[in-house]
């Protein structure tokens, strides 16, 4: 490649081009034949005539270097574009891309990890917590001979060791009225009262003296629950052996009361249509008794 520069000479020659003389430059041709920049730079100064001392250290460096930087070879330089280019020619930018999948969702695995140290921690100092929940639910069961102590919503242990700490204090200030709970299933739940499972439920938010009338109370609802049994096997003996039944699922409790009343209207209705069938016609099935809907699955019924 032969390049051509005008130089302007500062001091009077007499091997300058004579054409040149009134102007004050000169002109300068010369063909570049290296690859590095430094080998250029030099030879354009020997060409122009100019001092070359203070590259005497570049070159110097340069020929101890022990990993010289190749001839020829382009090195890296990232280019960052203005916005208004991504958006004027609507490519993708890869910083904004970078920053989106910064702030995605991790993975589980990714969750796991960064909050295993965490929930460790957390897990350690709660046992403590947990050996006095345990404990004092066996106790409980063992003192009173309750058949289990559950809990209607996932409270945390905390939670739950303050429930069993009060129930306690309550059975050691008046041990007497905790003795219509023999048998029973306590379950700490939103609101006082028998469900329809005939489990004991201790409001939360229920004070002492709450508790202590429920536990008056609870003769009451046994009787409620043998009318209850009674009247399902009254309507199993209307529907051919047809097994009632009741389900518990996550969510309000159903009272007994309510499901009594659900029970007693079912049986009323069955007993105004003076329904003829075998007793034994439909045994096996069951039936799952819900709001006034009635449906007539292949293995159950439901109302």
């Amino acid at each position: 490649m032969k390049l051509t520069f005008y130089v302007r000479d500062t001091k009077d020659s007499s091997d300058v081009q004579p054409d040149l003389l009134t102007s004050g430059f000169r002109s300068v041709s010369f063909t570049l034949h290296t690859n590095d920049v430094l080998s250029t730079v030099m030879n354009v100064l020997k060409s122009c005539r100019l001092p070359m001392e203070h590259m005497r250290g570049l070159t110097a460096r340069a020929e101890i270097s022990k990993s010289p930087p190749e001839a020829g070879v382009p090195f890296y330089r990232p280019i960052k574009w203005d916005k208004s280019y991504y958006t004027f020619t609507g490519f993708r930018d890869p910083e904004q891309e970078l920053q989106a999948a910064r702030r995605a969702d991790p993975t589980l695995s990714l969750w796991l990890r960064n909050n295993e140290p965490e929930a460790t921690k957390k897990h350690t100092a709660s046992l403590p917590r947990r050996e006095e929940l345990i404990r004092l639910k066996k106790e409980l069961c063992h003192k009173f001979d309750l058949a289990d102590i559950r809990w209607q919503r996932s409270w945390g242990v905390a939670h739950r060791c303050c429930q069993l700490q009060s129930l306690s204090r309550l059975s050691q200030q008046n041990p007497e009225a905790l003795i219509n709970l023999q048998g029973h299933t306590v379950v700490f739940a939103d609101q006082s009262g028998m469900n329809a499972s005939g489990h004991v439920m201790l409001g939360t938010m229920d004070v002492h003296h709450q508790w202590t009338k429920l536990f008056e109370q609870v003769s009451s609802y046994r009787s409620l629950q043998q009318q209850t049994d009674w009247l399902k096997e009254r309507i199993s003996l209307l529907l051919g052996g047809a097994q009632v039944i009741h389900v518990e699922r996550l969510g309000p409790v159903q009272p007994i009361t309510e499901h009594y009343s659900t029970l007693n209207t079912f049986h009323k209705s069955l007993m105004s249509r003076c329904l003829r069938l075998h007793p034994r016609s439909l045994q096996g099935l069951t039936m799952l008794l819900e709001k006034y809907v009635v449906t007539l699955p292949s293995n159950s019924l439901k109302q």
